[in-house]
């Protein structure tokens, strides 16, 4: 017995796929034409799409000068969020703001004719920041890894605003990539923050944000030299008494010095009038620094 199967086959023409139907967008009606504002505005929008969903956003702003006579044009930046605080260019006492939106759909498609939001902004003033610690070209000791008595240099700073107020800091050592940001006036700088090596110049830098988003455009800057100590001697006696004036009653300025050498066998004596305080590369060769001052109506000058 045998079997015959027979296939027929049939072919039918397919509807063309519909084009892409490009996204709309639309803003808020705040601000509204015209408006006169400070430099940091928030900015409302939406999308819709016929045929897919919106993914994502792209603005950008053009700044025209009324003053000035010039403009500035920022480049398309992308988002996924309906609104933005912007800190409008507005370096000129009058800026006329023209901002632009446009949604892009799930097939890349991008609305052809972006929602536009139009008005001015007055003159920003950028914040200038100053650093109260290190002074420049200042000496500090510096130690290789942090320690429970010492935890890194110090750096303190501040700034003024005339019209708003800091709230970041920016700060940077040696000129090394980003800015790393606090909202603090102080930080300690742990030495491997240092380019290597340690001994020897280095740069800090301090820069102020304020509330408008605006950056000091010249960052406060000091140069310090670090010293490691290298204690490889034991001890450095300091003299401070006054040649010639001692305490009524009491022994001469040459037994008081002769006393302190025979009790502690200084490495080295220096005399502070004559000589005044070692540098930082000096001390940080002793590990014992004996300093003394035997005339009682002076002023010591230890702690300076």
């Amino acid at each position: 017995m045998s079997c015959l199967y027979f296939l027929s086959y049939c072919s039918y023409t397919t509807k063309p796929k519909d084009p892409n139907k490009l996204p709309n967008t639309t803003m808020a009606n705040i601000p509204v034409y015209g408006d006169t504002l400070h430099a940091y505005v928030t900015l409302y929008w939406d999308g819709e799409d016929a045929d897919g969903y919106v993914t994502r956003y792209k603005y950008r702003y053009i700044t025209y000068h009324l003053f000035k006579g010039d403009s500035v044009v920022t480049e398309w930046r992308t988002t996924d969020s309906t609104s933005k605080t912007i800190a409008f260019e507005s370096s000129d006492d009058l800026n006329y703001q023209h901002f632009e939106v446009k949604a892009v759909d799930n097939n890349g498609g991008e609305d052809p004719s972006p929602a536009v939001k139009n008005f001015y902004t007055v003159k920003a003033y950028n914040p200038e920041t100053f650093i109260l610690y290190p002074s420049d070209k200042q000496d500090l000791f510096v130690l290789s890894q942090t320690t429970d008595w010492w935890q890194g240099i110090k750096i303190k700073f501040g700034s003024s605003d005339k019209d708003g107020e800091v709230v970041e800091y920016g700060y940077r050592v040696d000129n090394q990539g980003a800015w790393t940001w606090i909202e603090d006036t102080m930080v300690v700088l742990t030495p491997d923050e240092f380019v290597l090596p340690l001994t020897g110049k280095h740069t800090v830098e301090v820069v102020a944000k304020d509330n408008t988003g605006i950056i000091d455009p010249t960052p406060a800057v000091v140069t310090i030299k670090l010293f490691e100590p290298t204690f490889d001697k034991d001890i450095l006696m300091i003299d401070e008494t006054k040649e010639g004036k001692q305490t009524p009653g009491f022994f001469s300025d040459a037994q008081v010095d002769s006393f302190y050498n025979e009790l502690f066998h200084p490495d080295t004596s220096i005399d502070y009038f004559s000589n005044g305080l070692p540098p930082k590369d000096v001390l940080g060769r002793y590990k014992l620094l004996v300093w003394h001052s035997d005339y009682n109506f002076d002023r010591h000058n230890i702690g300076n």
